[in-house]
């Protein structure tokens, strides 16, 4: 990173929180930058083609030839002309005749946000440098997926946190290093699927607990002891390598005391309920019925939807469960994945002995006693989650990942404090959405990716307060609007219906549409 004014403003911060979590600084932020960017969802960098300047993008699902530009080079003021007659006759001839218009953006940043470097996808945040899909956020250095929170280095889908580096998947947690779901807890270091929990060190599956290190709950003194051992050999390694191990790294081979298999339990499955808001979301969106249930429509909604949910067995009972499973998951063996209430009870059992915590290098060695994992979060309160292994404050969800208030959702990832939601990625407080991804704040949406604020909106990119419009990119403040030119009312509905007529006669036919907003900017 160039030393520039925000590098100067965010490597402050950086240190402030190297002091909080290791009792002083390490080193300058370039310096850890790799190890940082190690949890952080993939760039897509290309060149600008207008200026050749790079572009940084959140998404990765673009079409090969697709053109690039820079939040910066787009003129909004712009006028366009009407297509003609000919060219608005079917979608074909919209996409066709639009090619000189479709450029992707990069860099982007909607709302209130500033001081922004090297990102994309950043909504009402300020100082975020080489991160992606930021929401409401400030201080935020090599992150991805991140929602209200401060202070936040190299982490990943993290919300309402503050002063973190290095976690995978947190919720209302502070001062925390190296952790793996971990929710409403301070002091988490080198954990996974704790909650409730605060100054615990290499612990999993506990609720609750304080001054614990390896699942064994110490005396405060004695733990504060240990803990400023343990702190100064991280910190050490830390300043030498500028890296250290993972906690994935360090479980990933556990010693399983196998138990007979047993049925797995199954609950109240209402999959029509399900149904009912598919159809109803058809109706609002499309304006459309169909007399086919959704899962002949999971190809269609799942074309641009990473795939996150996977059926494991249980290394320990051999019963099958849905979990979320992605890349990082990926390097663990399957031997150390078990079903979500059997890591609740194996984290009351199994702890290693005082003997086994004594420095890093005993922890590493006997960690594998515990090492047995399950990476979802659960509450009580959610109703109907089919498929859906991690949630809370939900109802009626289908194969979602990560439904935290959400109703009436499938085939999706992350539609967070939305409703109607069906094929969307990272698309938050949102309602009646169909393939819609990186966006907030959409209602009755189609195809849209990468903007905020707008409604009754089809085939659109990089939008603003866009309403009653379709195939628009790189647009602001639009209505009756189709491939950034404006329409009178009347003219528009008429060639909206008949695009609709288009889209849902090819849907109810193929399953599947020909067009996307990843594929019609190559048209």
């Amino acid at each position: 990173m160039e030393e520039s004014p925000l590098y100067e403003k965010v490597n402050n911060v950086w240190k402030s929180t190297c002091r909080i979590i290791f009792g002083e600084e390490i080193g300058e932020l370039k310096e850890y930058e790799k190890w940082l960017s190690e949890y952080r969802e993939p760039f897509l960098k290309k060149k600008s083609a207008i200026s050749g300047k790079d572009v940084y993008c959140s998404n990765t699902q673009y079409c090969g030839d697709a053109k690039f530009i820079s939040l910066n080079e787009i003129d909004f003021n712009k006028k366009f002309e009407p297509l003609s007659i000919n060219e608005v006759k079917d979608i074909d001839s919209i996409v066709e005749g639009l090619q000189e218009r479709f450029h992707y953006c990069g860099n982007i940043k909607l709302g209130n946000s500033q001081f922004v470097e090297r990102s994309s996808n950043v909504f009402n945040s300020n100082y975020v440098s080489s991160s992606t899909t930021i929401f409401d956020s400030n201080y935020i250095s090599n992150s991805s997926r991140i929602r209200v929170s401060k202070t936040l280095f190299g982490c990943y889908f993290v919300g309402e946190s503050n002063s973190n580096i290095r976690i995978y998947s947190g919720w209302r947690l502070s001062r925390s290093f190296e952790s793996y779901e971990a929710c409403e807890g301070n002091d988490v270091i080198y954990s996974a699927n704790v909650v409730g929990c605060s100054e615990c060190m290499f612990s999993i599956g506990l609720r609750g607990k304080k001054y614990v290190i390896g699942n064994r709950e110490l005396e405060k003194d004695t733990y504060a002891k240990i803990k400023e051992k343990l702190i100064g050999e991280i910190k050490d390694e830390l300043e030498k390598e500028k890296r250290i191990f993972s906690f994935i790294d360090i479980i990933k081979t556990a010693q399983a005391d196998t138990i007979s298999s047993s049925e797995e339990k199954k609950g109240i499955v209402d999959k029509e309920t399900i149904e009912k808001a598919y159809r109803k979301t058809l109706s609002v969106v499309l304006q459309c019925k169909t007399s086919k249930n959704i899962d002949h429509y999971k190809n269609f909604l799942m074309k641009n939807v990473p795939e996150y949910i996977e059926k494991r067995k249980s290394t320990i009972s051999n019963r099958g469960f849905f979990t979320v499973v992605e890349s990082l998951h990926k390097k663990l063996p399957k031997e150390v994945f078990v079903e979500f209430n059997e890591s609740q009870e194996m984290a009351k059992n199994r702890k290693l002995n005082n003997d086994d915590i004594k420095n890093l290098e005993s922890i590493i060695t006997n960690i594998k006693k515990i090492a047995f994992i399950n990476f979802d979060y659960r509450d009580s309160r959610s109703e109907n989650m089919i498929e859906t292994p991690s949630y809370q404050n939900s109802k009626n969800a289908y194969h979602v990942a990560y439904a935290y208030g959400v109703k009436n959702s499938a085939f999706s990832q992350w539609p967070r404090n939305s409703e109607y939601m069906f094929g969307t990625s990272e698309t938050l407080h949102s309602l009646f959405c169909i393939n819609c991804y990186f966006s907030r704040d959409l209602a009755r949406a189609f195809e849209v990716d990468s903007s905020r604020k707008c409604s009754d909106v089809y085939y659109s990119h990089n939008c603003e307060n866009v309403h009653d419009s379709m195939f628009c990119f790189n647009k602001k403040n639009i209505r009756n609007g189709i491939g950034n030119a404006e329409y009178g009312k009347d003219e528009y509905l008429r060639i909206k219906s008949s695009l609709l007529e288009q889209i849902v006669n090819e849907l109810e036919q193929k399953e599947n549409l020909k067009w996307n907003i990843y594929n019609i900017g190559c048209g």
